[in-house]
């Protein structure tokens, strides 16, 4: 088989193709961010208002997680017979999303294992790690600012670790809101046509 040169234009074309396909196929896909950044951002407010009620009781609110990994699972299981082909950039944002998903397993378990962790805001910095990466790697530039606001959130809320525990449920829905909820909405209203 005979290798065909393309120009410089062509190549670019065709990344940009791939780049516009990947925000495409993400725009379907952005019903995880939408999702996961209102269960959170909902079980972050609920928490704050509800901590003073509750006490340590407050973490039953939490186990709304698992119901969305399992709508996560069996939304992903459905799409993933729907869609005939991955691009290597949505094979790239996988492998992030992957890692990721592993470090919030492992932070989980350190939680039952007592670990010292200031939890809210090492997701928040997970999240912004998450979202930033996948706007670079999509070139959206929402996501991107989004993840962005993350770091610098991810500091104030540690400082909130000793002085009000309770804020940091408001930073966390913050985070979200400009990380998840936001960019989600964007990129799912840019493909809407």
């Amino acid at each position: 088989m005979e290798e065909k040169e393309i120009s410089a234009n062509e190549s670019i074309d065709i990344i940009q193709n791939m780049i516009l396909k990947a925000q495409k196929n993400y725009s379907v896909d952005s019903f995880y961010y939408i999702m996961w950044g209102w269960l959170t951002f909902t079980a972050s407010i609920l928490s704050y208002f509800l901590a003073p009620i509750l006490h340590e009781k407050t973490s039953l609110i939490w186990l709304l997680m698992p119901l969305g990994g399992v709508i996560s699972f069996i939304y992903g299981a459905n799409q993933s017979k729907k869609q005939k082909v991955i691009t290597h950039i949505e094979t790239h944002v996988n492998q992030v999303w992957l890692t990721l998903g592993i470090a919030f397993i492992a932070i989980m378990i350190s939680i039952f294992l007592k670990v010292n962790l200031a939890i809210l805001p090492t997701f928040i910095l997970l999240y912004g790690i998450g979202i930033f990466c996948t706007g670079r790697i999509i070139k959206f530039m929402p996501m991107i600012i989004g993840g962005a606001l993350c770091f610098p959130l991810f500091i104030f809320c540690s400082y909130y670790v000793f002085d009000n525990f309770l804020n940091q449920y408001l930073i966390l829905a913050f985070a979200l809101l400009v990380s998840y909820i936001i960019p989600g909405h964007l990129l799912k209203a840019k493909f809407k046509n």
